[in-house]
């Protein structure tokens, strides 16, 4: 940033600028996104997840006889590395100089936004990747899958109706997905149980379908309005970080058992030179922060993209 930076913006030609304010166009950051993951703190280069099984139904014992020993199963490993991003200005001698109101100490402000804003599309992207196979996580399919696998136990699908099929948003629909998600069961064929309900997740172009579905008091689809049995079950949320309009998507509403994280590794900071370069006369202001956005099971997540 220099002072003609300043001279351009406010209009002024040479000499001292003296620019009371900018009027900058601002995102309001995301606030919404962190609460879909389970953030992970870590100071090695990379962590390793292992997916193992459950423990299967006791078995009936007869007196006398030996009990049955049952053993949890090693399913799928993988590496989870953060990746680093930077951010980064430099103000000339001069302009800080002219720079009489404290513009430029604001920028800091708007970097520690777009950081936010990076961190919710990042953890979008597992959304909006959901669906290609160039994107896999631990059990080496998409997170959305008719087919995910066990390793050698039957497999699962936690994408579109019980049939695989890909559907519109509607109130049968949810219906659907909710049957389609209860129906997965563990590795050892027990049920998840979804005990604390769910949270449908929907792009801008569904905000008004989804509320219609989620906060009528009777179901705005039937002649003589039924009763909404979904009210008090799913609750929902706009993202406007997803990338299609007609894709949607439920998760538990405890986040903690969906297995979607995101791992820190160095916070978001900020890192000011504390002296003025002597050949260009600029001082630099550098924010950072690594972390990466994954998942370690899909059990708890649902998918459809029609």
């Amino acid at each position: 940033v220099t002072s003609t930076t300043f001279k351009q913006a406010s209009g002024i030609g040479l000499g001292r600028v003296g620019i009371r304010d900018w009027v900058r166009i601002e995102s309001q950051k995301s606030i919404t996104a962190p609460n879909l993951v389970n953030v992970l703190n870590t100071t090695q280069e990379f962590d390793t997840f292992k997916q193992i099984s459950d423990f299967g139904y006791p078995q009936e014992t007869s007196e006398g006889s030996a009990s049955y020993l049952d053993n949890k199963i090693a399913l799928y490993q993988r590496n989870v590395t953060p990746v680093e991003y930077t951010l980064m200005f430099g103000m000339t001698r001069k302009a800080e100089f002219t720079d009489q109101y404290g513009q430029l100490m604001k920028f800091k402000g708007d970097i520690s936004d777009a950081f936010a804003d990076l961190e919710s599309l990042a953890i979008m992207n597992l959304f909006n990747n959901g669906f290609s196979s160039s994107y896999t996580g631990i059990d080496g399919t998409a997170l959305f899958h008719t087919a995910h696998t066990y390793a050698s136990y039957p497999t699962w699908s936690n994408r579109g109706n019980t049939a695989g099929v890909d559907m519109s948003l509607s109130y049968a629909a949810v219906q659907s997905g909710l049957t389609t998600m209860q129906t997965a069961k563990t590795a050892r064929q027990r049920p998840m149980r979804f005990r604390e309900g769910v949270k449908l997740i929907v792009p801008p172009a569904l905000r008004w379908t989804a509320a219609a579905i989620i906060n009528s008091a009777g179901r705005y689809d039937t002649a003589n309005r039924e009763d909404n049995q979904l009210k008090n079950i799913v609750d929902f949320q706009v993202e406007e970080d997803l990338s299609s309009s007609t894709a949607w998507f439920m998760v538990d509403r405890n986040v903690k058992r969906t297995g979607l994280f995101m791992l820190r590794q160095m916070p978001f900071d900020v890192l000011t030179t504390q002296d003025w370069d002597p050949k260009t006369r600029t001082k630099y202001v550098a924010c950072y922060e690594s972390f990466v956005c994954d998942w370690k099971m899909a059990q708890r997540t649902w998918g459809t993209s029609p």
